[in-house]
């Protein structure tokens, strides 16, 4: 192989760190032409300190590596390396090697390639700051059997030669970069050019880190890290190291021994004064000379006066003669005795069901020693709710829990069966209490967490509740007791375990049979939430109900019910009254179930009310834990409900043709024309609102026949020999006089007058249909 041109990069590493391992990687590269090129850096750079401020002394200089290709080099190559002004060689040992010694100030050794070389090198000193390194062999052939003769060369692996530079003596003042530079004549393969062994630096700085803090509402202890940028970064005078609390604090001196974790063994840290004040004053006991040196000081304080503390951080402020990289940090947490109760989870749970599992929750002090003997932490559920232990003793009790009998009492008290565990020392027992025993009491004993570096905590896991139908929404604890704990936690979210939909909700008449209504859909929140299984040995605990809940209406021709999704089983399908039951022989397990309730008729006699007829999803398959608790009324059984039909008299006449809106969208379609109005329909609170105008005016009333009266707020709409009235705000409505009782009012939005379609249908007289998939309106036959 030929032996390529040298090239050199010159090194920039002014900008590096202070302290980097050595050996640990290269600092940088050499630009090189190509493949065949020698190429030198430094692995490492170490920062130094200039002697104008520490005086003269001696260093460790980076380790130049130098980096030959293959076959270049051969005996008699040299290379001259001189040091810049200011740096000197201490000494130069001659009897260099293939190993590196820490003994040798100049040590030369190759670290890679397949071709060793025999004797290596010779190192010679030309001056107190320059050496000649000379190649005494050509390297020896790779091949089994080589033997050392000139010229044999193998165009293997490249050759890696370093150059360490031990105790170097700098002499005199510098900054910036310190380089080395390499001469070697042409005919040689030693890279030539300059590299960046160190740099110097005029002042180096103390870096201070604070670990292992605690919390607390009296002593407090740390670790106080000190490491030191450069060699003599932290002085030896009385005030190099000022360490000042803020007030109610002072200082009790050291939590053990300072530990030096590298650097000049000469060296240490000590308390010079402060121990009984807010300000601590440390002190070197012997400045670093070659080498930067780190300790690991314990330290504790503790409140003198609490009147003047605050609850929350606690920071140290530092200064000093010494050079620092911070001016504060934090050393502990101070708090009053107070705890806080959270939740980790808050899932979704059915309503109208037990054995829910709620969120984890977790008790902790704000400080150890909290909670001591005889305080108390209590947690009390909505009324709408009961812990699984109390549903169970309730249901076993007739609807009313007692603590002497049934499920987990005993003659000594109730025993909650809840999971819970607890740390730092914490010792606590439960008990439910109040006169519903809605509320889980824990009460700790002893000492607590006195004593610990953090605060205890209480984890309750895995806890189970029952909810009634109109748990609907947040489940939130109230918390009390004498801990100092108060507020609310949400630990779940209830929703309902189904819902009912109608799709065509139907005009009926009074004192009529056979009425026709839509097809009505009930449909599970999840798998499962239909269970008959739930709890054992409870009649009708499969039982689905559909209740007509209006004066005078019955079910008149029972409507068929089939599974249209999920693995549901239906059976025994009937109708009693205003009832129809169907039965779950099995519940949903792989996916959610709906339930098609099909080609139903009902019945109205004279006394069934104008308005809507609502029809409420119940029993005990939906809703096993009505009734099971005496304070829950049987209002709270139905978890859905819906509008399977409007009552009309008669009085609002009747329309002819259609007409379509979709929410979100100002055009709409009057038997089939494209209009457009200058407001569109929207959703509220699940339900569907259209502007009054609008759709009054798509049935056939013409628009001087709606008057808008801003006196009162009112709207009034001439229909034939009817006369609907209504009142921004007022849920009572007028037809003819005769009053309507809405479930909503009317309201303005965009300057128009909006009510939902069920109620604005009704009184015109004119059959709906509301489309989910498509988001639309149709009115007309």
């Amino acid at each position: 192989m030929k032996k390529g041109k040298k090239f050199l990069a010159v090194l920039s590493t002014s900008a590096m760190l202070a302290s980097v391992p050595a050996v640990a990687g290269i600092a940088g590269t050499a630009v090189v032409a190509h493949a065949a090129a020698s190429t030198v850096t430094a692995f490492t750079v170490p920062t130094i300190a200039n002697s104008t401020t520490s005086g003269s002394y001696t260093t460790d200089l980076g380790t130049i590596s130098m980096t030959i290709p293959g076959g270049a080099l051969k005996k008699g190559d040299t290379v001259t390396l001189s040091l810049p002004h200011g740096f000197t060689f201490t000494t130069v040992n001659p009897n260099v090697g293939t190993v590196a010694d820490s003994t040798y100030n100049v040590s030369v050794y190759q670290t890679q390639g397949s071709q060793g070389i025999a004797g290596l090198a010779t190192v010679t000193p030309i001056s107190n700051n320059q050496i000649k390194i000379v190649i005494n062999n050509d390297p020896v052939s790779a091949v089994s059997g080589g033997s050392n003769t000139n010229g044999a060369t193998s165009p293997t692996d490249d050759i890696k030669i370093n150059v360490a530079l031990h105790n170097i003596t700098v002499n005199g003042p510098s900054s910036g970069p310190v380089n080395v530079t390499l001469a070697a004549p042409t005919s040689s393969a030693f890279p030539t050019g300059s590299v960046t062994v160190a740099n110097v630096q005029s002042n180096g700085a103390v870096d201070v880190a604070v670990s292992d803090t605690t919390s607390g509402s009296n002593t407090f202890t740390f670790n106080l890290t000190l490491s030191e940028e450069l060699a003599g970064s932290l002085k030896t005078d009385n005030n190099a190291l000022k360490l000042k609390l803020p007030s109610g604090y002072v200082w009790d001196g050291l939590n053990g021994s300072v530990s030096q974790l590298y650097g000049d063994p000469a060296n240490s840290v000590q308390i010079v004064s402060g121990t009984g004040t807010d300000t601590l004053y440390l002190k070197a006991t012997n400045a670093s000379e070659s080498t930067a040196s780190a300790f690991k000081i314990p330290l504790k304080f503790e409140v003198n006066d609490s009147t003047l503390t605050h609850n929350g951080p606690i920071n140290v402020y530092i200064s000093g003669t010494s050079t620092v990289n911070t001016t504060s940090a934090q050393v502990g947490t101070y708090g009053d005795y107070s705890a806080s109760v959270s939740a980790a989870s808050t899932p979704t749970i059915l309503a109208g069901k037990s054995q829910q599992t709620i969120g984890d929750i977790i008790i902790k002090e704000s400080v150890p020693g909290t909670f001591v003997d005889g305080r108390t932490v209590e947690l009390t559920l909505p009324d709408s709710a009961r812990w699984e232990d109390v549903f169970e003793n309730a249901v076993a009790n007739g609807g009313t829990p007692n603590s002497t009998s049934g499920p987990n009492a005993s003659s000594t008290g109730w025993i909650p069966t809840i999971n819970y565990t607890t740390t730092n020392g914490l010792n606590v027992t439960a008990t439910y209490t109040g006169t519903d025993y809605r509320t889980l009491k824990l009460t700790f004993h002893g000492v607590g967490s006195q004593g610990n570096t953090d605060p205890g905590e209480v984890d309750i896991k895995n806890v189970q509740i029952a909810t009634s139908a109109r748990a609907n929404g947040d489940i939130n604890l109230s918390i009390g007791g004498t801990a100092g704990v108060t507020g609310t936690v949400k630990v779940a979210t209830a929703q309902a375990p189904g819902t009912i939909t109608v799709s065509d909700v139907k005009n009926v008449e009074p004192g009529k049979a056979g009425q026709a209504i839509g097809d009505i859909t009930v449909t599970e929140a999840k798998a499962g939430a239909f269970d008959r299984d739930s709890v054992q040995g409870v009649a009708n605990k499969d039982q689905v109900i559909l209740k007509l809940d209006a004066p005078g209406v019955q079910w008149d021709q029972t409507p068929t019910v089939t599974v249209t999704s999920g693995d549901a089983h239906v059976t025994n399908v009937y109708t009693n009254g205003n009832l129809l039951v169907f039965t779950l022989d099995s519940a949903s397990a792989a996916a959610p179930s709906t339930f098609k309730i099909s080609g139903g008729t009902i019945k109205l006699d004279n006394t069934t009310p104008v308005g809507p007829i609502p029809v409420k999803l119940q029993g005990e398959a939906v809703d096993y834990a009505a009734n099971k608790i005496t304070a829950w009324s049987s209002d709270t059984t139905t978890v859905a409900k819906a509008t399977v039909a409007n009552v009309n008299t008669g009085l609002f006449g009747q329309t002819s043709g259609t007409a379509q809106f979709t929410i979100g969208s100002t055009s709409y379609t009057v038997n089939g024309q494209t209009l457009t109005a200058d407001v569109a329909p929207y959703i509220k609170n699940n339900r569907t609102y259209v502007p009054v105008t609008y759709v009054a005016q798509a049935l056939g009333v013409p628009l001087q026949n709606i008057i808008w009266n801003g006196n009162d707020s009112s709207v009034t709409i001439f229909k034939g020999s009817t006369v609907i009235r209504m009142v921004i705000g007022n849920n009572v409505l007028t037809v003819n006089g005769t009053p309507l009782t809405m479930d909503v009012a009317p309201e303005i939005t965009n300057s128009r007058t909006f009510l939902p379609i069920a109620w604005l249908a009704q009184v015109l007289g004119v059959p709906y249909n509301w489309d989910a998939t498509n988001q639309t309106i149709s009115l007309g036959n």
